[in-house]
């Protein structure tokens, strides 16, 4: 059974939920996992660059593989992350692009101390997002990480950052891992603070598709009421997170097993796309995670503002401070900036806070690039108090 609790950090109690595993998965499966992935992904090898130099601990790990991530996709992520405070390595896979691109790309790395790894033949498209940048994780966190640092794992560009997300306070990752807690899943909705209407895995579009394409309507069924946690920020210990990729890497390789030829009309492949936020919420709410806690959406470190476009659950309203700053849910006591933000380019009045903070114009970058990710931005900081569905 899950339980609940709070913890008390130095400025406030942050209620989270938190799951030890009953049935971790064998040693025999991970190994199968990233042996197989290596092959499957066609990554035979990389061309490992010297990491930055650094001043702090810790590792941040984005995917920017394809030609579509030119810099200017690239630069709120990267610039915001070093006005953050962070001062660790930051690393980012990506592919060759077009001559110019790759140029504008590479100064735009060396201003703000960012590593890129090239990973040119690894599978891409919607494999690229289900299976194949767990295996590229897996091997930058093996190549790059230090035992005792802490490391993020996030998708690039819909992500910017407001504090560290590891040793800000009190939403920092360091205030929530310890001996028992290395592995670190967020919440979408805001389920807390918003009753009846909730995120749950059966209520919002594309989860609940996902686990019955893979396992099955019996297994789903089970997990229908859990609220809904996202696969594209995850945080742990250099352990915890080699575990949680492994275990990715495994699910993703009994999922084609099963379903060598399952496809899911239009959508594609049921093993691809977005298949592995079904793995992730699949591994932790049956207990295959090892020391894992799911922190409350704005409790922690990151912060999912993304637009459900479907009921009851509409969209997700979010409160902003005096400077614009994405700020914790008034419901919840005193309010406090959350580092990472994930999805922020849903909205057009945060959409112009990002471009205004961070000066985006001035350094090449266009608003029309991130304008076609705009759904209903109206639902957002502009009327905190107007509740539009949660």
């Amino acid at each position: 059974m899950v339980m609940f609790y709070c913890v008390c950090t130095c400025f406030l109690w942050t209620q989270f939920i938190l799951a030890y595993s009953k049935t971790p998965s064998a040693e025999i499966g991970l190994r199968l996992g990233s042996t197989w992935s290596k092959k499957f992904c066609s990554l035979n090898t990389i061309s490992f660059l010297e990491k930055t130099k650094v001043s702090s601990p810790n590792l941040i790990i984005g995917m920017a593989t394809g030609a579509s991530y030119t810099f200017d996709k690239l630069t709120p992520f990267c610039k915001s992350v070093r006005m953050s405070g962070f001062h660790g390595a930051v690393i980012i896979g990506i592919s060759k692009i077009r001559r110019n691109d790759e140029k504008r790309r590479k100064q735009m790395f060396n201003k703000f101390n960012i590593t890129g790894v090239y990973l040119n033949g690894m599978k891409g498209n919607e494999w690229g997002q289900s299976i194949c940048r767990y295996h590229a994780y897996l091997q930058l966190i093996l190549h790059f990480a230090n035992q005792s640092d802490s490391i993020l794992v996030s998708d690039v560009r819909d992500v910017f950052f407001q504090a560290d997300p590891f040793s800000s306070r009190p939403f920092g990752s360091l205030n929530f891992i310890n001996s028992t807690s290395q592995l670190l899943l967020f919440m979408e909705g805001l389920n807390d603070i918003s009753k009846p209407r909730q995120a749950t895995l059966r209520n919002t579009r594309g989860n609940f598709r996902w686990l019955v394409n893979i396992y099955g309507l019996k297994k789903s069924y089970a997990l229908r009421e859990n609220p809904v946690l996202c696969s594209g920020t995850t945080m742990g210990t250099k352990f915890g997170m080699i575990y949680y990729i492994r275990a990715m890497l495994y699910e993703a390789y009994k999922c084609l097993r099963k379903n060598p030829n399952k496809f899911d009309g239009k959508r594609g492949h049921v093993c691809s796309g977005g298949a592995d936020q079904g793995f992730h919420n699949y591994l932790f709410w049956n207990f295959k995670l090892n020391a894992s806690v799911a922190l409350l959406n704005a409790a922690g470190p990151v912060y999912t503002i993304g637009i459900f476009r479907g009921k009851p659950v509409r969209s997700l309203n979010f409160d902003q401070n005096i400077f614009g700053e994405v700020i914790s849910p008034l419901e919840r006591g005193p309010q406090h900036v959350v580092p990472v933000i994930h999805q922020w380019d849903r909205h057009g009045d945060l959409l112009t806070h990002v471009f205004k903070k961070f000066e985006l114009v001035a350094e090449g970058v266009s608003m029309r690039t991130f304008r076609s990710n705009l759904l209903e931005g109206s639902f957002s900081g502009k009327h905190p108090k107007k509740s539009r569905g949660f």
